[in-house]
C-alpha cells in the first residue's frame, strides 16, 4: 500500500513583506505580564535609588526624633513596590495603587511599632487614636515625636514609590529629581554644616539619572526602528555624562556665593505665604521638641526629656553695648516632676517703646538690637528676646507677670524673617560681695530694710517641691544639696557650690534614655543617671536651691551666640538654645546662674566700688570644644585676656589652599576616570584591532575621520599625508590589521612588542594634531579667522 504525502511548496512573500511572528501561547503572553524586566535597564534604578535615599539621609542627618533608621527601610520597601506596581500588567492602575499604600502604610507602622514599643501594634494604635483626637482639639498639646517619627516613615515610602512609578510608568525622571530636590534642601537648611556630601550625591545621581534615562528612550526607539547600534555605546554615553556631571559640581563649587535676594526673602517668609500656613499647620500637629523646633520653639511648658537635637540654622543676629549676655524669653516656676510649668500670673500689655517697671538696685541698662533671621515661633505667642530683665521693646508687647517681675516677653502680632526691633533691658552690677549679704527669706521677715523685705507669695512659689521629692527620693536629694553646701553661710556661696558640684560630677550629653515615669526626672538625674543636657542641670540646681530655702526658677532662651568675624553683631543659632537657673535675691532681682557642665560661670565684679559689668560670654547649648567662639577682649572666662582672631590674609590663604586642594582632587578624579574610559574603550578586541582603533579614534578627534567608502589602506594613505613623517608605522600597523581581517593565518602571534613601538610613535603626533585643531584650541581659531579677513580684504 503506497501512501502519497504532498508537499505543498511555501508561500512565496511579496516584496516588502515581513515574515511571519512565531505564534505565542497563552503562558508566554502571561509571562511578559509578569516578568519584572526592567527595560530601562537595572543601572536606571540603582541611580534612582541614590536620588531618593540622598533625600532620607538628609532627614537622617537631622535628627528631628529617635529612631528615624526605619526610615532606610520604608523607602526600600516603597522601591520595591512601586517597582512591581509599574511592571505588572495585570492588575489595575487603581486597585494596584490602593493595595500597595495599604501595605506601605501598614509597614511603616509595623516598623514605627517595633521600634518604640518593641513590636506590640496595640499599644502604637492606642497612641496614635489618642493623638489623632489631641489633634482635632483646639489649643490641645500634640506634641508627640513617636507620631511625627510614623509620619516621616509614611512619608519616605510615598517619596519612593511614586519616584518609582514616576520613571517606569509615566517616563517623567525630572519630577523625580525636582520632588527629591525640595526634600533635600529643606532638610539640609536645618542640617548641621559639613553635609553638603549628600547634596553632592543627589546632583551626581540625579543628572545621571537623566542621561541613563534619555539613553534607555533611545534605545526603544532604535529597537522599534531596527536600527543598529554598538555594543559599548552605552559605556560611553554614561562616561560623558559622569564627566558633564563632575564639570557641573566643580563649577557651582567655583562660584561665588550668591547673597539673599531681600524681595524674594520678603515674599517667601511671609505670613500669606502657603508655605508659611503649611509651617505652622505642622508645628501646630506635631510641635516635635527634639528635633529643629526646639530650637526654633519655645512654649510655657518645658518637658525633660531623654534627648535632644538642636538645628544649626541661623535664628538671628543683634548688636549690643554689652556683649556675652544670655537672651531670655521665658520662665517657669511650677515643676510636677517631669515639666516645668509657668503658673498663676497676670498678663499686661505694652505699647512700642513704653517702660516696663523694674525695681531692682545696682543695674545699668543697655541696647540691643535684634535681627529675626528665622523667627523662634511659640506657644501661647511668638516670645521676644533680650538681656536678662528686658524694660522695654520697639514693638507692641505683652509680658506675663508676678510680685517678684516678669516671667515671660511675647510679641502682638507676628514678626517675619527680615524684620527687627530694639530692645532695652536691666543688667545686674551687683558685686559677689553685695550678693553675699543678701539674708534668707526666713531670715528677713521682720526686718524693716526695703532690701530686706521678701512678699511671702514670692517665697511660697519659688520654693516650690513637687510631691515626688517628698518621700525617699526628695530625702536624698535634700541631703545631697546640704552635703555639696556644707559649711556655707548665704545663698550666693550656697548657689556657686550647687553649680561647681554640677560642673564637676556631672556630664553633659545631648542623648540620654527617657526618665522613668513613675519616678522624679531631678531625683533620677540626681541620683541614677548623672547625665543629661542643660535642662536637667538647670532643674536640679534650682529644685535643690529651693529645698534650701532659696527662691529659684529656670529661665529659657539662647545664650549670647558667636561674634561673627570682626563685625560687632552676634550671630545666634538654633544650636544655642538653652536653659539656665535664675535665683532671687531680694533688692536685686533674678540673678542668672549656669549650672550646666562644660559652661562657663558667670562672672561678676568681685568689689562693688568696680562694677565692670555683669554676665560674661558663655557657650551654647553645645559644650566645648563642638563649637569655638570668639568674645570681645575682657568679657570672656578670664576677664582682661584676648582671644586670637584669624587675619583677612590668612582667611585668603586657607581659602587659596582649599580651593587647590579641592581643584587638585577634582583633576585626579578625572584623570583616573578617563584612563579607566581609555583601558576599556575597545575591550574584548585583539591587541591589532584595538592599536588600530585608538589610532582611528584620535584622528578622527583631529578631524581625519574615515569614509565609509575606505578601505582600511585607503585610509591610512589619507592618515600618512597628514602625517608624513609617520608613514613607516602607520604603513606597518595597516598591514597588521588587513592581515588579521582578511588573511588565511591572521597577524600572527608575538606582534604585542611591536605594536607597543607602533604606538608609543604614533601617539604623540596624533595628541598634537588633537590639540592643534581650531576647535580644542581657541587662539589657531582666531589666527584662522584673521587670515580669511585679509584674504577677504585683498
Amino acid at each position: 500500500m503506497q501512501v502519497t504525502v504532498q508537499m505543498h511548496p511555501p508561500r512565496e512573500r511579496k516584496p516588502g513583506e515581513l515574515p511571519p511572528e512565531p505564534s505565542e501561547s497563552f503562558l508566554s503572553k502571561a509571562w511578559q505580564k509578569i516578568a519584572l524586566r526592567p527595560e530601562e535597564g537595572w543601572t536606571t534604578f540603582v541611580l534612582l535609588a541614590g536620588v531618593i535615599y540622598s533625600a532620607v539621609w538628609s532627614i537622617q542627618v537631622v535628627n528631628w526624633v529617635s529612631g528615624l533608621g526605619v526610615l532606610t527601610w520604608t523607602t526600600a520597601a516603597g522601591l520595591v513596590l512601586g517597582f512591581i506596581a509599574a511592571k505588572q500588567r495585570f492588575v489595575p492602575r487603581l486597585l494596584v495603587h490602593a493595595v500597595m499604600m495599604a501595605v506601605g502604610v501598614y509597614f511603616a507602622f509595623w516598623q514605627v511599632a517595633t521600634t518604640v514599643y518593641g513590636g506590640s501594634q496595640s499599644g502604637l494604635w492606642v497612641h496614635a487614636t489618642t493623638w489623632l483626637r489631641k489633634a482635632l482639639t483646639p489649643n490641645a498639646d500634640t506634641n508627640d515625636d513617636v507620631m511625627f517619627l510614623l509620619f516621616l516613615g509614611v512619608l519616605s515610602f510615598i517619596l519612593a514609590y511614586v519616584s518609582v512609578w514616576l520613571v517606569a510608568r509615566t517616563r517623567r525622571p525630572w519630577l523625580v529629581t525636582l520632588a527629591t530636590a525640595i526634600v533635600l534642601l529643606i532638610n539640609l537648611s536645618y542640617a548641621p554644616d559639613g553635609n553638603l556630601i549628600y547634596l553632592t550625591i543627589f546632583l551626581l545621581s540625579g543628572l545621571l539619572l537623566l542621561v541613563r534615562f534619555n539613553l534607555s528612550e533611545a534605545y526603544r526607539q532604535w529597537r522599534r526602528r531596527s536600527l543598529r547600534y554598538t555594543a559599548d555605546l552605552g559605556w560611553d554615553f554614561m562616561v560623558a555624562g559622569m564627566l558633564f556631571s563632575v564639570g557641573i559640581l566643580v563649577l557651582g563649587w567655583l562660584l561665588p556665593p550668591a547673597g539673599t535676594n531681600p524681595a524674594l526673602s520678603s515674599v517667601w517668609n511671609s505670613s500669606s505665604n502657603p508655605w508659611s500656613a503649611v509651617q505652622q499647620l505642622f508645628t501646630r500637629l506635631f510641635q516635635v521638641n527634639n528635633g529643629p523646633g526646639y530650637g526654633a520653639y519655645f512654649s510655657n511648658r518645658l518637658q525633660l526629656t531623654g534627648s535632644v537635637d538642636l538645628p544649626n540654622f541661623t535664628v538671628l543676629t543683634y548688636t549690643t553695648q554689652a556683649p556675652g549676655q544670655y537672651l531670655i524669653a521665658v520662665t517657669q516656676d511650677y515643676f510636677d516632676g517631669h515639666a516645668w510649668t509657668s503658673t498663676n500670673n497676670t498678663t499686661k500689655v505694652f505699647d512700642a517703646g513704653q517702660h516696663l517697671d523694674d525695681p531692682s538696685v545696682d543695674v545699668k541698662t543697655i541696647e540691643q538690637t535684634i535681627h529675626l533671621v528665622n523667627p523662634p515661633a511659640g506657644n501661647p505667642s511668638q516670645y521676644l528676646f533680650a538681656a536678662t530683665q528686658p524694660v522695654s521693646f520697639s514693638v507692641p508687647s505683652t509680658a506675663t507677670q508676678d510680685i517678684s517681675g516678669y516671667t515671660s516677653w511675647y510679641v502682638r502680632g507676628q514678626l517675619t524673617s527680615g524684620e527687627q526691633y530694639t530692645a532695652l533691658s536691666d543688667i545686674s552690677t551687683a558685686s559677689e560681695n553685695t550678693l553675699r549679704q543678701v539674708p534668707f527669706p526666713q531670715e528677713a521677715k521682720n526686718s524693716s530694710n526695703p532690701l530686706y523685705y521678701f512678699p511671702q507669695d514670692v517665697v511660697d512659689r519659688y520654693t516650690q517641691i513637687p510631691n515626688d521629692l517628698k518621700g525617699q527620693a526628695g530625702d536624698a536629694v535634700y541631703q545631697l544639696a546640704q552635703q555639696w553646701t556644707q559649711g556655707d553661710t548665704n545663698m550666693y556661696d550656697m548657689a556657686m557650690s550647687l553649680e561647681n558640684h554640677l560642673h564637676t560630677d556631672y556630664t553633659y550629653s545631648q542623648h540620654n534614655p527617657d526618665p522613668p515615669a513613675d519616678q522624679d526626672a531631678v531625683a533620677w538625674f540626681l541620683l541614677n543617671s548623672k547625665t543629661g543636657f542643660c535642662t536637667y542641670f538647670a532643674s536640679a540646681m534650682v529644685i535643690m536651691a529651693r529645698m534650701l530655702g532659696i527662691p529659684a526658677r529656670v529661665a529659657s532662651g539662647y545664650t549670647n551666640g558667636a561674634l561673627q568675624g570682626h563685625t560687632s553683631t552676634w550671630e545666634v543659632k538654633g544650636t544655642d538654645a538653652h536653659t539656665w537657673a535664675q535665683l532671687y535675691f531680694a533688692g536685686y532681682g533674678w540673678i542668672n546662674f549656669e549650672p550646666s557642665a562644660g559652661f562657663n560661670d558667670f562672672v561678676r565684679p568681685v568689689d562693688t566700688a568696680t562694677p565692670t559689668g555683669t554676665d560674661t560670654p558663655n557657650e551654647g547649648d553645645t559644650p566645648p570644644p563642638t563649637k569655638v567662639r570668639t568674645p570681645s577682649p575682657g568679657t570672656g572666662p578670664n576677664p582682661g585676656s584676648t582671644t586670637p582672631t584669624p587675619t583677612p590674609q590668612n582667611d585668603q590663604q586657607v581659602h587659596l589652599l582649599l580651593g587647590v586642594g579641592g581643584l587638585l582632587a577634582v583633576l585626579l578624579l578625572l584623570f583616573g576616570a578617563t584612563s579607566i574610559w581609555w583601558r576599556r574603550l575597545f575591550r574584548g578586541l585583539s591587541p591589532v584591532a584595538q592599536t588600530f582603533g585608538r589610532v582611528t579614534l584620535l584622528a578622527g578627534w583631529a578631524g581625519i575621520k574615515p569614509k565609509r567608502t575606505q578601505t582600511p589602506f585607503e585610509y591610512v594613505e589619507t592618515l600618512q599625508e597628514h602625517f608624513p613623517g609617520q608613514a613607516a608605522p602607520l604603513q606597518r600597523l595597516g598591514e597588521l590589521y588587513v592581515h588579521e581581517r582578511w588573511g588565511a593565518t591572521g597577524a600572527g602571534a608575538g606582534v604585542r612588542e611591536e605594536l607597543r613601538q607602533l604606538w608609543t610613535r604614533l601617539r604623540s603626533g596624533l595628541v598634537r594634531a588633537v590639540i592643534r585643531r581650531p576647535s580644542l584650541n581657541p587662539l589657531a581659531w582666531f589666527q584662522r579667522r584673521d587670515t580669511r579677513g585679509r584674504r577677504g580684504r585683498r
